[in-house]
C-alpha cells in the first residue's frame, strides 16, 4: 500500500496517461486513491461517491430541476415544512413558496398553480393556490388561450358584483 503524498508516473501504476499522481485522501471520508496532479497540485478533492452525493458535493445548493421542468428544494429533516417533502427530502419549489406564504405546509390535494404555464418560475406574484378540479382545467388549457381569458374575465366580474353586493348590504344595515 502506497503512502500518502506518493509520487508515480501514470504507467507505474497501471493508468494510460503519462502524467504524475499522488497517493491523497478524500477530504470527506478519507478514502485513498490515486490522483492526478495538475502543476503539482491534486486535481480532485474528493473521492467519486462524495463529489456525486448530495449534501457533500461542494457545488451542491439544495436545488435541482427535474425532468418535466420543476425545480426541486432540499428540505432538512427539522424544517418545519418537511411533511411536504418526498421521502428523498425535496420538495416542489412552487408549493414550498406559497407554503411559506401561508405559513403552514400545504395539503397534498392542495394545487398549486402557474399563471403563466411556466413550470420553473417560481415567484410567489406568478403562483396561486387552487381547487384540484380548477388544476385540472388550467392544466389542460395553454397560457394564451382565448377561453382562459374569457374566464379570467368571468372571475374580475364576480368578484365586483360581489364586492358591490357587500356594499349595498352595508347600506341596507345602515338604514335599519
Amino acid at each position: 500500500m502506497p503512502e500518502l503524498g506518493q509520487i508515480k508516473k501514470g504507467t507505474e501504476i497501471g493508468y494510460m496517461g503519462h502524467g504524475k499522481f499522488i497517493w491523497a485522501a478524500c477530504e470527506i471520508c478519507k478514502k485513498e486513491r490515486w490522483v492526478m496532479l495538475n502543476k503539482g497540485v491534486p486535481i480532485y478533492r474528493f473521492c467519486h461517491s462524495c463529489f456525486n452525493s448530495g449534501k457533500r458535493n461542494y457545488r451542491w445548493a439544495g436545488r435541482k430541476k427535474t425532468r418535466d421542468g420543476y425545480i426541486l428544494i432540499y428540505l432538512q429533516p427539522d424544517d418545519p415544512l418537511r411533511s411536504m417533502a418526498y421521502k428523498s427530502g425535496y420538495v416542489r419549489e412552487h408549493r414550498l413558496v406559497v407554503a411559506k406564504r401561508l405559513g403552514r405546509p400545504l395539503l397534498k390535494v392542495e394545487h398549486v398553480h402557474h399563471k403563466d404555464g411556466i413550470k420553473d418560475h417560481n415567484e410567489d406574484s406568478n403562483l396561486e393556490l387552487i381547487s384540484p378540479l380548477n388544476h385540472v382545467i388550467y392544466k389542460y388549457m395553454c397560457a394564451d388561450c382565448s377561453l382562459r381569458k374569457e374566464i379570467r374575465i368571468v372571475q374580475l366580474q364576480n368578484k365586483l358584483l360581489l364586492e358591490q353586493i357587500r356594499g349595498l348590504n352595508l347600506r341596507i344595515m345602515e338604514c335599519k
